[in-house]
Protein backbone atom coordinates (compact mmCIF):
# COMPACT_ATOMS: atom_id res chain seq x y z
CA UNK A 1 0.00 0.00 0.00
CA UNK A 2 1.05 3.95 -0.26
CA UNK A 3 -0.85 7.12 0.79
CA UNK A 4 -0.72 8.88 -3.00
CA UNK A 5 -3.02 11.98 -1.35
CA UNK A 6 -2.66 13.73 1.96
CA UNK A 7 -3.76 17.33 3.53
CA UNK A 8 -1.67 20.48 3.40
CA UNK A 9 -0.20 21.32 6.60
CA UNK A 10 -2.83 24.02 8.11
CA UNK A 11 -5.72 22.75 6.58
CA UNK A 12 -9.29 23.22 8.13
CA UNK A 13 -10.66 20.78 10.08
CA UNK A 14 -14.01 21.59 8.98
CA UNK A 15 -13.54 20.61 5.28
CA UNK A 16 -12.54 17.19 3.31
CA UNK A 17 -8.97 16.43 4.16
CA UNK A 18 -8.40 13.46 2.12
CA UNK A 19 -5.86 10.86 2.59
CA UNK A 20 -5.77 8.70 -0.32
CA UNK A 21 -4.36 5.52 -0.05
CA UNK A 22 -3.18 2.61 -3.27
CA UNK A 23 -2.96 -0.99 -2.59
CA UNK A 24 -3.59 -4.29 -4.15
CA UNK A 25 -7.77 -5.15 -4.36
CA UNK A 26 -6.32 -8.84 -2.37
CA UNK A 27 -4.01 -6.47 0.44
CA UNK A 28 -5.54 -6.32 4.14
CA UNK A 29 -5.23 -2.39 4.53
CA UNK A 30 -5.42 -1.73 8.27
CA UNK A 31 -4.98 2.44 9.41
CA UNK A 32 -3.96 3.52 12.18
CA UNK A 33 -5.14 7.48 13.47
CA UNK A 34 -3.01 8.87 16.54
CA UNK A 35 -3.87 11.91 18.99
CA UNK A 36 -2.33 15.31 18.81
CA UNK A 37 0.80 13.91 20.50
CA UNK A 38 1.23 10.77 18.07
CA UNK A 39 1.82 8.19 20.74
CA UNK A 40 -1.99 6.75 21.14
CA UNK A 41 -4.43 5.45 18.49
CA UNK A 42 -7.28 7.37 18.73
CA UNK A 43 -9.32 5.06 15.75
CA UNK A 44 -8.62 2.26 13.21
CA UNK A 45 -9.79 2.32 9.83
CA UNK A 46 -9.77 -1.34 7.69
CA UNK A 47 -10.21 -1.50 3.88
CA UNK A 48 -10.33 -4.75 1.72
CA UNK A 49 -11.07 -5.46 -2.23
CA UNK A 50 -10.20 -2.01 -3.66
CA UNK A 51 -7.40 -0.68 -5.02
CA UNK A 52 -7.63 2.71 -4.07
CA UNK A 53 -9.69 4.32 -0.68
CA UNK A 54 -10.39 7.41 0.91
CA UNK A 55 -10.07 8.41 4.64
CA UNK A 56 -11.25 11.86 5.57
CA UNK A 57 -9.01 13.03 8.59
CA UNK A 58 -11.48 16.00 9.61
CA UNK A 59 -13.13 14.42 12.23
CA UNK A 60 -9.97 13.48 13.70
CA UNK A 61 -8.99 17.36 14.14
CA UNK A 62 -12.34 18.50 14.72
CA UNK A 63 -13.04 16.07 18.04
CA UNK A 64 -8.86 17.44 19.53
CA UNK A 65 -9.41 21.06 18.68
CA UNK A 66 -10.22 23.42 21.28
CA UNK A 67 -9.91 27.07 20.60
CA UNK A 68 -9.69 29.11 23.63
CA UNK A 69 -8.68 32.91 24.50
CA UNK A 70 -5.47 33.87 25.90
CA UNK A 71 -4.78 35.79 28.95
CA UNK A 72 -1.31 37.46 29.93
CA UNK A 73 0.12 39.69 32.22
CA UNK A 74 2.48 41.00 29.44
CA UNK A 75 3.18 41.26 25.66
CA UNK A 76 4.67 38.06 24.55
CA UNK A 77 4.57 34.83 22.04
CA UNK A 78 2.53 31.95 23.17
CA UNK A 79 2.13 28.85 21.12
CA UNK A 80 -1.74 28.43 21.79
CA UNK A 81 -2.79 25.03 22.61
CA UNK A 82 -5.91 23.37 20.81
CA UNK A 83 -5.81 25.74 18.35
CA UNK A 84 -3.67 23.48 15.53
CA UNK A 85 -4.12 19.91 15.58
CA UNK A 86 -1.17 17.55 14.68
CA UNK A 87 -3.17 14.26 12.71
CA UNK A 88 -1.12 11.60 12.11
CA UNK A 89 -1.84 7.98 10.05
CA UNK A 90 0.53 4.93 10.54
CA UNK A 91 0.34 1.63 8.91
CA UNK A 92 2.62 -0.45 9.90
CA UNK A 93 5.97 0.98 9.05
CA UNK A 94 4.63 4.21 6.90
CA UNK A 95 3.60 6.89 9.01
CA UNK A 96 2.29 10.69 7.45
CA UNK A 97 1.02 14.14 9.76
CA UNK A 98 -0.24 17.46 8.96
CA UNK A 99 -1.82 19.65 10.91
CA UNK A 100 -5.71 20.81 10.83
CA UNK A 101 -6.71 23.92 12.43
CA UNK A 102 -10.18 25.32 13.29
CA UNK A 103 -10.90 27.90 10.31
CA UNK A 104 -13.05 27.46 7.82
CA UNK A 105 -10.12 27.39 4.85
CA UNK A 106 -6.17 26.58 4.83
CA UNK A 107 -4.25 28.92 6.74
CA UNK A 108 -0.62 30.15 5.22
CA UNK A 109 2.57 31.73 6.56
CA UNK A 110 3.26 35.21 6.60
CA UNK A 111 -0.56 36.25 6.82
CA UNK A 112 -2.77 37.37 9.79
CA UNK A 113 -4.94 34.82 10.63
CA UNK A 114 -8.27 37.15 11.29
CA UNK A 115 -9.73 39.11 8.42
CA UNK A 116 -10.43 42.18 10.98
CA UNK A 117 -10.08 45.25 9.26
CA UNK A 118 -6.61 46.86 9.23
CA UNK A 119 -7.52 49.73 12.09
CA UNK A 120 -9.21 48.67 15.17
CA UNK A 121 -10.08 50.63 18.38
CA UNK A 122 -8.94 49.68 21.46
CA UNK A 123 -8.08 51.68 24.95
CA UNK A 124 -5.29 51.47 27.19
CA UNK A 125 -7.03 48.49 29.54
CA UNK A 126 -7.43 46.43 26.73
CA UNK A 127 -5.56 43.50 25.30
CA UNK A 128 -6.20 41.78 21.65
CA UNK A 129 -4.45 38.85 19.99
CA UNK A 130 -2.45 38.46 16.81
CA UNK A 131 -1.83 34.80 15.07
CA UNK A 132 0.75 34.00 12.81
CA UNK A 133 2.31 31.20 11.47
CA UNK A 134 5.88 31.07 11.66
CA UNK A 135 8.59 29.00 9.53
CA UNK A 136 11.99 28.63 11.61
CA UNK A 137 14.09 30.87 13.34
CA UNK A 138 13.32 34.19 14.75
CA UNK A 139 10.32 36.34 15.29
CA UNK A 140 9.37 39.84 17.12
CA UNK A 141 6.43 42.33 17.86
CA UNK A 142 6.90 45.96 17.52
CA UNK A 143 4.56 48.77 18.10
CA UNK A 144 4.96 51.92 16.03
CA UNK A 145 4.14 55.41 16.37
CA UNK A 146 4.04 58.46 14.95
CA UNK A 147 3.78 61.62 17.52
CA UNK A 148 5.35 63.03 18.74
CA UNK A 149 8.44 61.69 16.66
CA UNK A 150 8.57 58.37 14.59
CA UNK A 151 9.35 55.77 16.91
CA UNK A 152 9.56 51.54 17.08
CA UNK A 153 10.08 49.90 20.32
CA UNK A 154 10.40 46.34 20.73
CA UNK A 155 7.50 44.48 22.39
CA UNK A 156 8.58 40.90 22.34
CA UNK A 157 10.87 38.32 20.78
CA UNK A 158 10.96 34.90 20.39
CA UNK A 159 13.34 32.27 19.14
CA UNK A 160 12.99 29.22 17.27
CA UNK A 161 9.44 30.41 15.99
CA UNK A 162 7.83 27.53 14.25
CA UNK A 163 3.93 26.73 13.73
CA UNK A 164 1.57 28.57 14.66
CA UNK A 165 2.26 31.65 16.96
CA UNK A 166 -0.34 34.24 18.97
CA UNK A 167 1.35 37.69 19.68
CA UNK A 168 -0.84 38.62 22.92
CA UNK A 169 -0.59 42.49 23.09
CA UNK A 170 -1.38 44.13 26.47
CA UNK A 171 -2.13 47.31 26.13
CA UNK A 172 -0.79 47.97 29.70
CA UNK A 173 2.00 46.49 28.83
CA UNK A 174 2.50 48.56 25.60
CA UNK A 175 2.05 51.33 27.37
CA UNK A 176 4.72 50.88 30.31
CA UNK A 177 7.53 50.00 27.13
CA UNK A 178 6.40 53.16 25.24
CA UNK A 179 7.32 55.34 28.76
CA UNK A 180 10.18 53.85 29.16
CA UNK A 181 11.35 54.70 25.63
CA UNK A 182 10.44 58.30 26.37
CA UNK A 183 7.00 57.99 25.19
CA UNK A 184 4.66 59.47 27.89
CA UNK A 185 0.80 59.06 26.90
CA UNK A 186 -1.22 57.53 24.54
CA UNK A 187 -3.68 60.11 23.38
CA UNK A 188 -7.34 59.18 21.84
CA UNK A 189 -7.56 59.25 18.49
CA UNK A 190 -3.78 58.70 18.28
CA UNK A 191 -3.11 55.75 15.98
CA UNK A 192 0.21 52.82 16.55
CA UNK A 193 0.93 50.12 14.37
CA UNK A 194 2.13 46.55 15.66
CA UNK A 195 4.32 44.61 13.32
CA UNK A 196 5.12 40.98 13.64
CA UNK A 197 8.20 40.69 11.18
CA UNK A 198 10.56 37.72 11.25
CA UNK A 199 14.76 37.83 11.92
CA UNK A 200 14.90 38.47 8.01
CA UNK A 201 12.66 41.71 8.44
CA UNK A 202 10.28 40.57 6.24
CA UNK A 203 6.63 41.43 7.43
CA UNK A 204 3.73 38.73 8.41
CA UNK A 205 1.54 40.55 9.58
CA UNK A 206 0.51 44.13 10.61
CA UNK A 207 -2.51 45.54 12.88
CA UNK A 208 -3.15 48.84 13.36
CA UNK A 209 -5.14 50.44 16.19
CA UNK A 210 -6.71 53.61 16.78
CA UNK A 211 -6.64 54.73 21.00
CA UNK A 212 -10.21 55.63 22.41
CA UNK A 213 -10.98 56.41 26.07
CA UNK A 214 -12.04 53.48 28.23
CA UNK A 215 -15.74 53.65 29.02
CA UNK A 216 -17.78 51.80 31.81
CA UNK A 217 -20.64 51.81 28.93
CA UNK A 218 -18.77 49.84 26.60
CA UNK A 219 -18.77 45.80 26.70
CA UNK A 220 -15.85 43.70 24.93
CA UNK A 221 -16.91 40.18 23.46
CA UNK A 222 -14.04 38.16 21.97
CA UNK A 223 -14.88 34.74 19.60
CA UNK A 224 -13.35 31.84 17.59
CA UNK A 225 -13.01 33.83 14.04
CA UNK A 226 -12.93 31.93 10.57
CA UNK A 227 -9.06 31.30 10.72
CA UNK A 228 -9.38 29.18 13.84
CA UNK A 229 -8.11 31.96 16.21
CA UNK A 230 -9.65 34.37 18.64
CA UNK A 231 -10.87 37.94 17.22
CA UNK A 232 -11.53 40.97 20.22
CA UNK A 233 -14.00 43.78 19.50
CA UNK A 234 -15.51 46.24 21.53
CA UNK A 235 -19.27 47.30 21.51
CA UNK A 236 -19.50 50.62 22.38
CA UNK A 237 -23.22 50.09 24.72
CA UNK A 238 -25.79 48.19 25.93
CA UNK A 239 -29.20 48.46 24.81
CA UNK A 240 -31.19 46.74 26.99
CA UNK A 241 -30.30 43.87 29.62
CA UNK A 242 -32.70 41.74 31.49
CA UNK A 243 -33.46 38.17 33.55
CA UNK A 244 -35.89 35.65 31.66
CA UNK A 245 -37.40 33.23 33.78
CA UNK A 246 -38.25 29.64 33.30
CA UNK A 247 -40.58 27.52 35.43
CA UNK A 248 -41.43 24.76 35.73
CA UNK A 249 -44.60 23.62 38.04
CA UNK A 250 -46.81 21.00 38.98
CA UNK A 251 -50.43 20.85 40.04
CA UNK A 252 -50.29 19.21 43.86
CA UNK A 253 -53.68 19.07 45.78
CA UNK A 254 -52.67 21.76 47.51
CA UNK A 255 -51.75 24.14 44.44
CA UNK A 256 -49.13 24.35 41.95
CA UNK A 257 -45.72 23.57 43.30
CA UNK A 258 -42.49 25.38 41.48
CA UNK A 259 -39.97 22.15 40.67
CA UNK A 260 -37.24 23.97 38.83
CA UNK A 261 -36.63 27.52 38.66
CA UNK A 262 -34.01 28.24 35.61
CA UNK A 263 -32.99 32.45 35.16
CA UNK A 264 -30.81 33.43 32.44
CA UNK A 265 -29.64 37.07 31.56
CA UNK A 266 -30.19 38.30 28.15
CA UNK A 267 -28.36 41.69 26.68
CA UNK A 268 -28.71 43.35 24.11
CA UNK A 269 -25.75 45.76 22.98
CA UNK A 270 -24.75 47.71 19.63
CA UNK A 271 -21.12 48.82 17.91
CA UNK A 272 -20.41 52.39 17.18
CA UNK A 273 -21.74 53.11 13.66
CA UNK A 274 -18.87 50.96 10.73
CA UNK A 275 -18.06 50.29 7.54
CA UNK A 276 -19.30 47.56 5.56
CA UNK A 277 -15.83 45.93 6.00
CA UNK A 278 -16.15 45.93 9.70
CA UNK A 279 -19.66 44.31 9.25
CA UNK A 280 -18.13 41.59 7.65
CA UNK A 281 -15.91 40.71 10.01
CA UNK A 282 -18.41 41.21 12.94
CA UNK A 283 -20.78 38.85 11.12
CA UNK A 284 -18.71 36.28 12.60
CA UNK A 285 -19.84 36.45 15.72
CA UNK A 286 -23.12 35.18 15.32
CA UNK A 287 -21.86 32.14 12.92
CA UNK A 288 -18.88 31.60 15.79
CA UNK A 289 -19.14 28.45 17.51
CA UNK A 290 -17.74 30.05 20.76
CA UNK A 291 -17.93 33.31 22.06
CA UNK A 292 -16.84 35.08 25.34
CA UNK A 293 -18.07 38.33 27.08
CA UNK A 294 -14.85 39.83 28.72
CA UNK A 295 -15.80 40.69 32.71
CA UNK A 296 -13.32 42.11 35.08
CA UNK A 297 -10.51 41.07 32.88
CA UNK A 298 -11.27 37.41 32.48
CA UNK A 299 -13.41 35.92 29.34
CA UNK A 300 -16.85 34.22 30.28
CA UNK A 301 -18.67 32.14 27.81
CA UNK A 302 -21.85 33.15 26.07
CA UNK A 303 -24.32 32.30 23.62
CA UNK A 304 -25.23 34.52 20.81
CA UNK A 305 -28.71 34.63 20.10
CA UNK A 306 -29.01 36.42 16.47
CA UNK A 307 -28.92 34.40 13.34
CA UNK A 308 -28.91 37.12 10.88
CA UNK A 309 -26.68 40.28 10.51
CA UNK A 310 -27.75 43.33 8.90
CA UNK A 311 -25.09 44.35 6.34
CA UNK A 312 -25.99 47.53 4.76
CA UNK A 313 -29.00 49.58 4.42
CA UNK A 314 -30.21 53.51 3.99
CA UNK A 315 -28.77 54.43 6.78
CA UNK A 316 -25.06 54.07 8.67
CA UNK A 317 -25.38 50.70 10.19
CA UNK A 318 -24.40 49.27 13.12
CA UNK A 319 -24.50 45.16 14.72
CA UNK A 320 -26.11 44.59 17.69
CA UNK A 321 -26.36 41.32 19.03
CA UNK A 322 -28.00 39.55 21.64
CA UNK A 323 -26.96 37.45 23.47
CA UNK A 324 -27.17 35.47 27.07
CA UNK A 325 -24.71 33.84 29.52
CA UNK A 326 -24.25 30.56 28.22
CA UNK A 327 -24.42 29.06 32.48
CA UNK A 328 -28.15 29.99 33.69
CA UNK A 329 -28.60 30.34 36.87
CA UNK A 330 -30.72 27.45 39.03
CA UNK A 331 -32.59 28.74 41.60
CA UNK A 332 -34.85 27.66 45.03
CA UNK A 333 -37.30 25.48 44.37
CA UNK A 334 -39.85 23.28 46.28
Amino acid sequence: MNIVKFPTQYSSAFKEAICQISATTNEIVELDLYDHAGTSIIGRRRFYGASSYDVNLAYCGQCQLDVLPLNTVQCVFVVPTGRAINVTVGAGSLRRSTVLTGGQRTCFSYEKLSESPDMLDISTNEWDEIAVIAEGGSIRADVIVENPTAMVVELATKSDAQGLLVFALKMSDLVTKLTAAGKNTLAPGEQIKVRISDGEDYVLAEQGYRIVSPSTDSVRLCWWNALGQIDYYTMRRMLESEYELQKERILAPDGYKVTECKRERKMKIVSDFVDSETIEWLSEIASSPRVWLVENGQPVRVDVLAESVKLSGTQPVQVDVTLRYNDPDFLQHE
